[in-house]
């Protein structure tokens, strides 16, 4: 009959024991605290690799950070896997920084250094001029669905979406025309006023 030693089953089952029980997967911080002289270009190069990732972090924390040239120390920034290079992107993040941003040759540089979308936005109804705010929201993509809670041009939640009747014309926004989603957002503005858009109801 085949027999292993006394010592040699103990080594086996510690090998068996230590295979069973993997190493603890490492977490990247899902979180970055704001220090003083940073900037998101360069906390998006230290935490994403590159410097043009920072239109990505701003559009993650955009409901809390509504310039992205006026970020506080001590902020708490949320950090996302998804960080694409998207022209939409890109443009939203120039708008939200403001008209007075010169142009830049490259689009790694800073916030400061971006130039801002210098498209007109005649879409007004009510005193608000909803392009200038889909610009910041959406890059002006009255149809974009990003998969992460809101869309149209004016990222509505699905919530709100329903909420205000937007199921007579779409099942979510993005589905919906231009008109129709600026129908639905001039009754959010009457119940919930242009704070309904936190950071962008600023450009409107």
């Amino acid at each position: 009959m085949f027999s292993i030693p006394a010592a040699g089953l103990a080594k086996t089952l510690i090998g068996v024991t230590i295979s069973l029980h993997a190493a603890p997967a490492h977490h990247a911080p899902s979180h970055y605290t704001v220090r003083p002289g940073d900037t998101l270009s360069d906390i998006a190069r230290q935490e994403y690799g590159s410097r043009a990732d920072w239109p990505a972090l701003w559009w993650t924390n955009r409901h809390q950070v509504s310039n992205p040239d006026a970020i506080v120390a001590g902020q708490k920034l949320r950090l996302s896997t998804w960080h694409p290079h998207k022209a939409w992107l890109r443009k939203a993040a120039m708008a939200a920084a403001g008209p007075s941003l010169a142009a830049a040759p490259s689009s790694s540089q800073g916030p400061s250094g971006l130039p801002v979308a210098t498209s007109s936005y005649p879409t007004t109804s009510g005193g608000v001029n909803w392009s200038a705010i889909a610009a910041c929201e959406s890059g002006g993509n009255w149809s974009t669905s990003t998969g992460n809670g809101f869309s149209g041009g004016l990222q509505f939640s699905q919530g709100t979406w329903d909420a205000y009747g937007g199921g007579q014309y779409a099942s979510t926004a993005a589905g919906a025309s231009q008109s129709q989603q600026i129908a639905v957002a001039q009754r959010v503005l009457a119940g919930q006023g242009i704070g309904a858009w936190p950071v962008c109801g600023a450009n409107g």
